[in-house]
């Protein structure tokens, strides 16, 4: 999606106690999917090999702790580490009940603005003749809407519900609040993450993004970059749905996504 989830991890990147902004981390999601799967549906071909449904969560729960491990081992063991997918969103819930021990920070972002931007990653998309869910959506804003509402639905209902104590566990993180109060977002997600930005308020320094560098060349990945990719944070994209969206679209987005906008906007 386009929800800041990427500018995000770069800030929580800056702090010397965690691991640099990489890539997403599919693998992860992939893992949680299978999982999902086989506690489901798949169940009747999962008996066999783990027993009962402890048996596949603590199967699975041990290959987490393996990839998590051996990705900290790969950036020098930082003392937190810090991961991202969008679509992991989705399994929060999942993933609080494997790792109790983790914590979760949720980037949200005007749907107005989220729209209008998967809207223009789908039209570069369109002319590079690549097909994904932004080209096949098109303009259909309900459609756009509801693949937005779709990644918080389940996280938010855990959190209120306090699923796996998800209400303690879990920061959500407003895009407009990291480009336009950088200093007061630093100090939330110190708190929150156990990390420190001293270094980074000091030197006002931005590592280099690798993953906007590692992805430019790719004819699919490098749709996702703009002329803001690589760059110190900059509100330029706040209210880029009033030069995108028309007055019917926004007035849908505002209809189909209201639940979502009025609990953070």
């Amino acid at each position: 999606m386009r929800s800041g989830t990427s500018l995000l991890h770069r800030v929580i990147g800056q702090s010397d106690d965690t691991n640099p902004h990489v890539q997403a981390c599919f693998y992860l999601t992939h893992q949680l999917k299978l999982y999902r799967y086989f506690h489901g549906d798949g169940q009747l071909f999962a008996t066999d090999y783990f027993g009962d449904g402890d048996g596949l969560a603590e199967f699975t729960r041990d290959t987490i702790l393996r990839f998590l491990e051996q990705t900290r081992k790969r950036y020098d063991n930082p003392r937190v580490l810090v991961l991202k997918q969008t679509e992991l969103t989705y399994f929060f819930p999942l993933l609080s009940r494997l790792l109790p021990e983790a914590r979760f920070v949720v980037s949200v972002r005007d749907p107005r603005d989220t729209i209008a931007s998967m809207i223009e990653v789908g039209q570069r998309q369109r002319r590079e003749q690549l097909t994904s869910p932004f080209v096949r959506a098109d303009r259909d804003v309900q459609k756009l809407c509801e693949m937005y509402s779709s990644i918080y639905g389940g996280v938010l209902r855990a959190v209120d519900a306090n699923e796996s104590d998800m209400h303690d566990r879990t920061l959500f993180v407003r895009y407009e609040d990291v480009v336009r109060d950088t200093a007061a977002t630093l100090e939330t997600l110190s708190a929150f993450c156990g990390v420190s930005f001293d270094v980074f308020r000091r030197q006002r320094k931005w590592s280099p993004d690798r993953v906007a560098e590692q992805v430019k060349d790719h004819k699919f990945w490098s749709t996702y970059l703009t002329d803001l990719s690589d760059r110190e944070i900059s509100d330029q994209s706040v209210g880029k749905y009033k030069r995108v969206l028309s007055d019917l679209e926004r007035v849908h987005v505002d209809m189909h996504c209201a639940a979502i906008k009025s609990r953070f906007y």
